[in-house]
């Protein structure tokens, strides 16, 4: 008779948080989109609380209006709702004015912006960026190059790639391909929200200016824009000033050694190298009889760069710190020349989440990833469970040498990889003594969210005049606020991809709103899947209810 498995709670033991940056940005200029202040002072009232918990808050809707119309797709709103949202915004979140930037809504704050207890991720459905005027800046990420300036010369695309190209859809990795064939010149080729952003080598701005007069203005038949880039977004991937996996890492995180203290370990968990560098585990997946945990491989950039084989003793393993963490095993295998590497572990693993309800359950192909906006999360030891949403997509055309260390500013001769990674938003990208996108969370997955947006049918009616919506400030319903709370399992388990190292936000870079990840395409193609982890005892079995904590083996 087989010995009955008893299934135990695993929380996380320590919540990470971030120390207060001091970077700061000179004030910010208008830009191009529209931008509202609200029409008299705030009322002081008590501030909404609308999440369940740190990171947890979603969506704050309404049922008059919303930038999603009643197919999914993004829309502007009438100008008298918007009067009406800035003077809601005033009340309850203390902001002087709102920026429309679609699909984002940029919340520009007097002194601070709200706790994340108190903050939508999203607002009428757009994802909300919170600034503080007179100090933030928008992210330089929202700058997305200049136009080509040769205008007697247009891109020509044949008809089923501009079959692909939409505003807000995000086009099939094949057709970023074709079109970055065009230009010789790319380092790396992204579609962001609307627009296709060709990403150059950085030069000086004069010779830059030189360049553009021969670059196409614009797409045939597409509404699509065409843009170039001075370097790649984040920085010079080819020029590292600083190693990828950090040594230090700026903040408290959860360095809990989990296979010492609870005989196993989980997504999300700290792994660590003889290297000192630090990654975050990523999931166990199976091929036949062979189980293996993703990881992300270039923490052992100084063992790939000696050439010395995986499977090798360099490439030891241990959940926790390097000093005192436990050995769980070392890296045997990567798929193809991406930074997805897969690890040999000797010790139990599950893939519950830890601060996220529910697992991990399959592989998500890029092909069902189509909507700007859509809702992702990632937990890791340094962030705890943070919001994405879905920004578009970026093939980057590199040597094997880009991924574990530094090389000549591209093109060059030799051999190219091309690595197919997603775009995602965050919603803060300078966050002070909170949880943020940062170094460490390389080799997370990032888990598509359950939360989708909103398709609204709006009220019938006539909008809001701005004599009332000044009254809205003193009590008035017209504007009916809809607050959503995270649903009870956060995520549908479905694996979007791995974060990859460039440029992560940190204490020297929180002007940041992107982060890149490392597609699991090539990882299906391969045939690896999921495994499956341990189901939650049914309430009864040990007197434990549905809403109990994750259990794992």
């Amino acid at each position: 008779m087989l010995k009955p498995i008893t299934l135990r709670p695993i929380k996380r033991h320590k919540r990470p948080s971030c120390s207060p940056q001091k970077w700061r940005q000179p004030k910010h200029k208008q830009s191009r989109s529209q931008s509202y202040t609200a029409t008299s002072p705030p009322v002081k009232e008590d501030p909404l609380h609308i999440a369940v918990g740190t990171s947890k808050t979603l969506a704050l809707e309404f049922e008059e209006f919303s930038y999603i119309d009643e197919e999914g797709k993004f829309r502007r709103i009438e100008g008298d709702w918007i009067m009406s949202l800035a003077d809601y915004m005033s009340t309850n979140f203390q902001a002087i004015s709102i920026e429309e930037n679609l699909p984002y809504l940029i919340v520009w704050c007097k002194d601070k912006i709200p706790a994340p207890s108190d903050r939508p991720f999203l607002i009428a459905g757009l994802v909300t960026i919170w600034r503080v005027e007179g100090k933030d800046g928008l992210p330089k990420d929202l700058h997305y190059g200049e136009a080509g300036r040769n205008s007697a010369k247009w891109l020509d695309l044949d008809q089923d790639l501009l079959d692909d190209l939409n505003p807000f859809i995000i086009p099939e990795f094949k057709t970023l391909h074709a079109i970055m064939d065009h230009f010789t010149e790319a380092i790396a080729l992204s579609f962001i929200n609307h627009t296709i952003v060709v990403e150059l080598p950085q030069t000086t701005r004069e010779l830059h200016n030189e360049r553009l007069q021969h670059f196409p203005v614009q797409i045939t038949d597409s509404d699509v824009p065409l843009r170039f880039k001075n370097g790649v977004l984040h920085g010079q991937e080819s020029k590292r000033s600083k190693t990828p996996c950090p040594k230090i890492l700026d903040g408290v995180y959860d360095d809990t050694d989990y296979v010492q203290t609870q005989d196993s370990f989980n997504p999300g968990a700290m792994l660590s190298s003889q290297n000192q560098t630090m990654i975050t585990a990523g999931i166990n997946v199976q091929k036949n009889l062979e189980q293996r945990l993703t990881v992300a491989i270039h923490c052992w950039d100084q063992q790939l760069n000696a050439g010395i084989d995986l499977g090798a003793e360099e490439y030891a393993i241990k959940q926790g710190d390097w000093d005192s963490g436990t050995l769980i095993g070392k890296v045997v295998g990567r798929i193809g020349n991406s930074d997805i590497g897969l690890a040999s572990i000797d010790v139990p693993f599950s893939n519950r989440l830890l601060d996220l309800s529910g697992s991990v359950r399959t592989l998500a192909h890029s092909s069902t990833m189509k909507d700007v906006g859509e809702a992702f999360w990632v937990d890791s030891f340094v962030t705890g469970p943070q919001n994405l949403a879905s920004a578009g997509r970026r093939v980057y055309q590199g040597t094997p040498r880009d991924l574990v260390g530094e090389s000549e500013s591209l093109p060059v001769p030799g051999i190219y990889i091309r690595l197919e990674q997603g775009i995602f938003a965050t919603s803060v990208p300078e966050i002070n003594s909170e949880p943020i996108i940062r170094e460490g969370v390389c080799g997370a997955a990032i888990l598509r969210g359950t939360h989708q947006r909103r398709k609204n049918s709006p009220k019938k009616g006539t909008p809001v005049t701005k004599s009332s919506a000044t009254s809205s400030l003193s009590g008035s319903t017209l504007a009916t606020p809809v607050l959503q709370q995270a649903p009870r399992e956060e995520t549908t388990g479905e694996v979007a991809g791995f974060m990859h190292w460039p440029d992560l936000q940190s204490r020297y870079n929180g002007d940041r709103l992107f982060c890149f990840a490392d597609a699991v395409d090539n990882l299906i193609k391969d045939g690896w899947e999921v495994v499956p982890a341990v189901e939650k005892r049914s309430a009864g079995v040990a007197g434990l209810d549905d809403n109990s904590d994750p259990f794992v083996v």
